[in-house]
């Protein structure tokens, strides 16, 4: 115990003799501080949306646009050999499209989506998100929540 503090004591000497090193033990910490607070952020933008819509409904098509209008969401076109990620038909295609690292979120539409609504009963959306960067899938499922 009696080593640090003689080890703080002749770093707090050297500090205060040279004058040059107060300011820079100060202000370039604030400075990287004010820098990387505006740098650093955890927004998300522009995530590849794919869809597979089986209800075909104004009401799914209503919700689809409500999620690109965000900004967040947009849909890209297809690459070549690839389905196209507006109108995912099977399985096949979701898999395909996920392990191309084609899309982020893949939103699944159930047959009757709007009719059970309207009903009153319960109906539920499947939501497929590529985890391959664990941070932007976390984002993205907030986002579409």
């Amino acid at each position: 115990m009696r080593t640090l503090f003689f080890f703080i004591q002749k770093e707090l000497l050297q500090v205060f003799r040279n004058k040059a090193m107060l300011p820079l033990m100060f202000v370039m910490p604030i400075i990287q501080l004010l820098i990387l607070s505006h740098v650093a952020t955890n927004e998300v933008k522009e995530l590849r949306l794919s869809l597979r819509d089986m209800d075909h409904s104004t009401l799914s098509t209503r919700l689809v646009n409500k999620m690109t209008a965000s900004g967040y969401f947009l849909f890209e076109p297809a690459k070549e050999g690839l389905p196209d990620p507006a109108r995912l038909q099977g399985e096949r295609e979701i898999r395909r499209s996920l392990d191309a690292d084609q899309t982020d979120l893949i939103l699944s539409i159930p047959e009757d989506f709007e009719q059970n609504l309207r009903l009153g009963r319960p109906t539920e959306l499947q939501l497929l998100v590529n985890a391959i960067n664990s941070m932007k899938a976390g984002v993205a499922t907030t986002y579409a929540s």
